[in-house]
């Protein structure tokens, strides 16, 4: 009977401590994203939505316990990637964040969170951008551009430069190292639908956008900003090789976490991100939604995130230098 009783006191000591050391994770997770849910002109998700919606499964059974999606795509991205910067050091809050709400916005300023407040734990994929006009437009490729761009200022349509998104910073590095400039047209939406109504001659679209538009036979590709030719969607089109033009790659999608989670949390997310993007079935997605793979282990996703970070600084110093000097 001492023997029974001594064993229920241990377990009741020895219990509460077996919790305090379960594995993470013990409950659900939140994955809160940045992108845009739908088109501009239409309900219908972008590829890079529906590729988030069918990881949140696999991501499921990678870690044991439900994942929950929570899309908050407003003010671009900076709702979101404020909710990660804030969210308490868990690891049970991640965030899935564009280049501007990670990268392009923080570095002028106009987040309310820092580079170091959030870490990024996995990339997941590079988006093959576009520079997209009017199929009339009298022009093929950059060079052509340039040429017309002797003749009179060509208008890029943008979302606001100031701050410069990631996509508008695109354009002007590829057609500064083209050699010519643009003019810049604040729009609200990034609907091709603008070049169509002649607001605007240029835009920059993910390339994997351009199909699902409705009048996208009325539009061309004049240039395809990625130096990378085993690229998807690169059918029948010329990638202009940036390598040799000088211009950044788009920067790399990824996930993040607050940046006072452990490292063995960060770690264990990173594998299961990792995991999950290799299912046969999202590779497919990605080639059909024109994005890169790009996937890196814990160690690789800081150095290439830093990376981008400072690429994009170091480019939008020299833009603002420019800007001054005029």
């Amino acid at each position: 009977m001492r023997f029974v009783c001594l064993s229920a006191f241990m377990l009741l000591i020895l219990w509460p401590a077996g919790r305090l050391s379960a594995e993470w994770p013990e409950q659900a997770l939140t994955l809160v994203s940045s992108i845009p849910e739908s088109l501009p002109w239409s309900e219908e998700p972008t590829p890079q939505a529906r590729i988030l919606r069918a990881l949140v499964p696999r991501l499921s059974r990678e870690l044991g316990v439900p994942v929950a999606l929570s899309g908050q795509a407003e003010g671009q991205g900076v709702l979101a990637a404020n909710r990660v910067a804030l969210a308490r050091p868990d690891g049970y809050l991640l965030g899935a964040l564009s280049a501007d709400s990670a990268i392009s916005l923080v570095i002028q300023g106009y987040t309310p969170y820092t580079w170091n407040e959030i870490a990024p734990v996995a990339t997941a994929w590079r988006p093959v951008m576009a520079l997209v006009g009017r199929a009339d437009l009298q022009a093929d490729d950059l060079q052509g551009l340039a040429a017309l761009a002797k003749k009179g200022r060509l208008r890029l349509a943008h979302q606001g430069l100031e701050p410069v998104g990631s996509a508008a910073l695109l354009a002007l590095e590829a057609v500064r190292a083209a050699g010519f400039q643009l003019l810049s047209v604040q729009v609200e939406l990034n609907d091709p639908a603008l070049l169509l109504e002649g607001r605007a001659d240029l835009m920059v679209l993910p390339l994997g956008w351009l199909p699902l538009h409705p009048r996208a036979s009325e539009l061309k590709v004049l240039a395809v900003l990625t130096a990378d030719d085993r690229a998807p969607c690169l059918a029948g089109r010329q990638a202009p090789a940036a390598r040799d033009l000088k211009f950044n790659e788009h920067p790399v999608f990824a996930f993040y976490l607050p940046a006072k989670v452990n490292r063995r949390t960060r770690s264990r997310l990173s594998t299961a991100l990792g995991n999950a993007l290799r299912q046969p079935a999202l590779a497919a997605q990605l080639r059909e939604g024109c994005l890169i793979p790009h996937r890196e282990d814990l160690e690789g996703v800081e150095a290439v995130m830093n990376q981008e970070y400072r690429a994009q600084e170091a480019e939008l110093s020299r833009l603002t230098a420019e800007a001054e000097v005029r």
